[in-house]
C-alpha cells in the first residue's frame, strides 16, 4: 500500500475543513516547512535552512553536517549566541531573513482564504505580512508579535477583538527587527523561554487562548524539534476545548502519541505545501471561483501532462503540486465525469505539445467495469502512445510512476507502459533526482521545439 493514501484526507474530512473555514472556527498554525522554496537541482529547500547557511557565511563559521530536528537557522544562532550581544545577532539576523526573499506560493494561497479569522505562526519573519498585504489589495493588517515581557496588552489579542474587521496576524516567537529593541526567538534557548512564557500567567496571552475556545487549530508544517512541538501545543490548548489537525512530511512518534493524548485528529504526513494548494483550490471552489492555473483548457508548450486513474486523484494533485512548487508547468483533467467530444480534443492536443506524460500506474487501474471512471485514463494512455511515435527515442516521453505496490508484470497494465523503466513514488515524495530528469527534459524540448540549440 502507498502510505500517503492511508493519510490523505478523504473528501468528507475535507468538507468538514470547508465548514470550519465558512464558520471562522479554523485557525491556521503556520510553521517552517510552509516556508519552502524550489532550487535549481530541481529540488526544494526550506528558508530555514538557508538563513542558516547564509548567517553562518557572513559569521564565518562552519556548520557540521549532521542529520538535526533543529533547523539549521537556530543550530547557527546557538553558536552564534555565546560570543555576540543579542542586538547585534539581532541585527545579522533580520539582515540575512529579509535581504533578497521572494514571495512564498503556500503563504500567498493562506492569505488568499478570507474566512480564516486569524492567522498565528511559529516562524520569526515577515513573509506572512507580506503576503497578507498584497492578497487584501494593501488593506492594514494586525500585527501582533509576542515578546514573553513587557507589557502584559501588548502581548495579547484586544480584549474586544473581532475577526473580520481587518487581517489579524500573530507571531507566537516575534518577528525580527534590526535593533533588537523587541525580542524574538533568535536561538534555541529563546524558544525555550518563549514556550515558557506561553504558559506564564504574567506573560500569556489569555485573550489568544480565550479566543481559541471551541475552534480547531490547522498546524502547517510545525517541524520544530519533538519536545518543542509538544510545548507550545500544550501552552495553546491547555485550558480550552480546542481541536488540533497536524500536517508534516515529518513523522515523529512522540509526537503523535502526545496528540493522541489531545484527543487531536490522526497527524496527516504530507507535504504542508501541497496541502495548503489543496485547501486554497477546495475553498476557491467553494466561492465559486477557480485557481488561475486552472481558469484554462489549454496549457503551455512542454508542460508534464499527469494521466491517472479517477480513483488516485488525491495522489494526482500531491504529485501535480510538487512538481509546480518545483516551477514544472504542468497539466491534468480535473474532470469527475468521462470529457465530451471538445474537450477530449482540449486533452489530446495537451499530450500532443507535452514534453512528458507521466502515468500514474496503481491497482485503481484492475477495476474491470468498462464504464467506471478509471477507465478514461486508458484512453489517455492510447493518445500519448500515439503521439509517442513521433518523439525521438531518447525523449522518454512516456514516463511511468508507480504509486503502491503494482508490480510490472500485473494483468491490468498495458503496453507499452508495462515494459518501460517505471518510477516510484514512495513516502509521498517523488523519487530523488526525478524533477531535475524533468527540468532538464523539458528544456530540451521547448529549444527543439523553437528551432533552437542546447
Amino acid at each position: 500500500m502507498n502510505e500517503l493514501a492511508d493519510t490523505l484526507l478523504p473528501d468528507r474530512e475535507w468538507t468538514k475543513l470547508l465548514t470550519l473555514m465558512s464558520e471562522g472556527r479554523l485557525i491556521p498554525i503556520i510553521g517552517p516547512e510552509l516556508l519552502s522554496i524550489p532550487t535549481e537541482s530541481g529540488s526544494t529547500a526550506l528558508l530555514y535552512d538557508i538563513w542558516g547557511q547564509k548567517l553562518a557565511e557572513l559569521k564565518e563559521i562552519n556548520v557540521a553536517q549532521t542529520i538535526e530536528e533543529t533547523p539549521l537557522l537556530y543550530r547557527v544562532t546557538n553558536d552564534l549566541n555565546s560570543h555576540m550581544s543579542f542586538s547585534d545577532l539581532a541585527f545579522d539576523i533580520h539582515e540575512v531573513i529579509c535581504k533578497d526573499n521572494k514571495p512564498i506560493l503556500s503563504l500567498n494561497q493562506l492569505a488568499e482564504i478570507t474566512d480564516f479569522p486569524i492567522y498565528v505562526t511559529t516562524t520569526i519573519d515577515h513573509l506572512m505580512e507580506e503576503a497578507l498585504r498584497v492578497a487584501r489589495k494593501n488593506q492594514k493588517s494586525r500585527v501582533i508579535a509576542f515578546t514573553g515581557s513587557g507589557r502584559k496588552e501588548d502581548n495579547d489579542l484586544p480584549s474586544d477583538f473581532k475577526p473580520g474587521q481587518q487581517p489579524t496576524l500573530f507571531h507566537l516567537f516575534g518577528k525580527t527587527n534590526c535593533t533588537g529593541g523587541d525580542r524574538f526567538a533568535a536561538t534555541e534557548d529563546d524558544l525555550i523561554e518563549f514556550s515558557w512564557s506561553l504558559i506564564d500567567n504574567e506573560y500569556s496571552p489569555i485573550h489568544l487562548y480565550e479566543f481559541f475556545q471551541n475552534k480547531t487549530l490547522l498546524l502547517l508544517g510545525c517541524n520544530f524539534p519533538d519536545w518543542l512541538d509538544r510545548f507550545f501545543i500544550h501552552a495553546l490548548t491547555r485550558k480550552h476545548e480546542i481541536s488540533l489537525k497536524y500536517v508534516s512530511e515529518k513523522r515523529m512518534v512522540g509526537l503523535e502519541h502526545f496528540l493522541e493524548r489531545k484527543r487531536a485528529a490522526k497527524p496527516i504526513y504530507q507535504s504542508p505545501v501541497a496541502f495548503v494548494a489543496e485547501l486554497h483550490r477546495r475553498w476557491l471552489e467553494s466561492q465559486g471561483q477557480q485557481p488561475l492555473s486552472e481558469t484554462s483548457n489549454s496549457s503551455k508548450h512542454g508542460i508534464v501532462f499527469i494521466s491517472y486513474p479517477r480513483e488516485d486523484k488525491a495522489i494526482a494533485r500531491v504529485i501535480k503540486s510538487q512538481l509546480e512548487t518545483a516551477g514544472i508547468d504542468t497539466w491534468m483533467d480535473e474532470n469527475d465525469l468521462e470529457p465530451g467530444d471538445e474537450f477530449q480534443r482540449v486533452i489530446r492536443n495537451n499530450i500532443d505539445k507535452a514534453s512528458f506524460f507521466l502515468a500514474l500506474i496503481s491497482r485503481s487501474l484492475a477495476i474491470e467495469v468498462l464504464d467506471s471512471p478509471g477507465r478514461f485514463v486508458l484512453r489517455e494512455w492510447k493518445w500519448a502512445e500515439k503521439a509517442n511515435e513521433s518523439r525521438h527515442i531518447n525523449e522518454n516521453f512516456l514516463l511511468p510512476l508507480v504509486i503502491d505496490d503494482t508490480q510490472p508484470n500485473a494483468s491490468y497494465v498495458d503496453p507499452p507502459f508495462c515494459d518501460l523503466h517505471w518510477k516510484e513514488f514512495k513516502n509521498g515524495s517523488l523519487p530523488e533526482g526525478f524533477i531535475d530528469f524533468l527540468k532538464k527534459g523539458i528544456r530540451r524540448y521547448r529549444s527543439q521545439s523553437s528551432g533552437g540549440t542546447l
